[in-house]
């Protein structure tokens, strides 16, 4: 085996690992933590009161997880015509009810609680955190701005830019792509109205679960066409910007779209020259150490290549290859790479 196609088979086994452990992740939480609405064990409820003190305050989160049975001493979340309440089962059996009452209490609660208002035994605590739902509730868009501000910081440039003396060469004779890559503005209006019914489908659902109306024949066929346009809108947002289903070179065209400077002959290459085994991965490389693409297109052979010069860490180059008769063809110079390098098909 090369050591291209090792690399290429060593990434390829750590993306099914890390998606089996992911998976893998997803089902323990859904066994253990998952709520009940969503077909889970668990019940989440927030503590209002001194009854339970001293192991549970008010603001404390408890979660409960349902049980086959239950026994005197278990401390259980319930529902009745207040809510829910966290009190501790202190008498009684399965047939004819159980009485509870307060840890903190001096008397028991004056009703029977049958199992079918068991909504599960307290496992787990967490302290104080009412106060922070409370506060996201009567502050939303402080929240909101928080909340958005912590997703973005992944996307937070992680390293300055540090252009190689090649790199600012080769841009000074460069010119900017256009950034529409050969997309067109039908496909732009197809991805934005298929993104915002699929919010708008998404809106309905979550009013027909607040009404309770969502697991009847008109919420099923609403659930499956969210199902329908979300999995669309997800496809053609890849088509657009990863090139899912679209041919080369037209694919990493608009894999790289907004990020390629077009030259007419790649620079001399110091130091190690790499080859990406995808466009995404050499688009990759050019976001986590945020350098623009240079790319080149040999009219004669009707080939595109693009490359990425990093300072210190290489030069990765990627290059589409199209089919010809007999041949695929590169028709131009990687330095250091070779000339004219002509691959026979398979």
């Amino acid at each position: 085996m090369s050591t291209r196609s090792a690399r290429i088979f060593a990434k390829n086994a750590v993306r099914v690992l890390n998606v089996l452990i992911g998976l893998a992740v997803l089902a323990m939480w859904f066994l253990n933590f998952a709520p009940r609405y969503l077909g889970g064990p668990a019940t989440y409820a927030i503590v209002n009161g001194v009854s339970m003190e001293p192991a549970f305050h008010t603001g404390d989160l408890v979660i409960a997880k349902s049980a086959d049975s239950y026994a005197i001493g278990d401390l259980i979340v319930y529902a009745n015509k207040t809510g829910y309440i966290i009190h501790r089962i202190v008498a009684g059996n399965a047939v004819g009810g159980w009485k509870t009452q307060g840890d903190h209490n001096s008397w028991i609660d004056n009703w029977v609680v049958q199992d079918d208002q068991i909504l599960g035994q307290v496992h787990y605590g967490v302290g104080a955190v009412g106060g922070w739902f409370d506060w996201a509730m009567s502050h939303p868009f402080h929240f909101a701005a928080i909340a958005a501000m912590l997703v973005l910081i992944p996307y937070l440039p992680h390293r300055g830019k540090r252009f190689n003396k090649t790199l600012v060469d080769a841009l000074r004779k460069a010119r900017k792509d256009p950034k529409a890559a050969g997309r067109t503005k039908a496909d732009y209006v197809v991805m934005y109205v298929s993104l915002f019914s699929t919010v708008i489908t998404l809106g309905v659902v979550a009013f027909m679960y607040a009404q309770q109306v969502l697991f009847t024949i008109p919420g099923l066929i609403i659930l499956v066409g969210l199902w329908a346009m979300g999995l669309f809108t997800f496809f053609f947002i890849h088509r657009m910007y990863d090139g899912w289903g679209v041919t080369e070179p037209d694919k990493s065209l608009f894999a790289l779209s907004g990020m390629t400077y077009s030259v007419e002959l790649f620079p001399h290459l110091d130091g190690k020259v790499f080859s990406a085994s995808s466009v995404i991965e050499l688009r990759n490389i050019a976001e986590k150490y945020r350098l623009p693409v240079l790319h080149h297109f040999d009219p004669v052979s009707n080939q595109h290549a693009f490359l990425v010069v990093t300072e210190g860490h290489g030069s990765y180059f990627w290059i589409p290859l199209v089919p010809d008769k007999e041949h695929e063809f590169i028709g131009h110079t990687v330095d250091g790479i070779g000339r004219e390098v002509r691959h026979s098909k398979v």
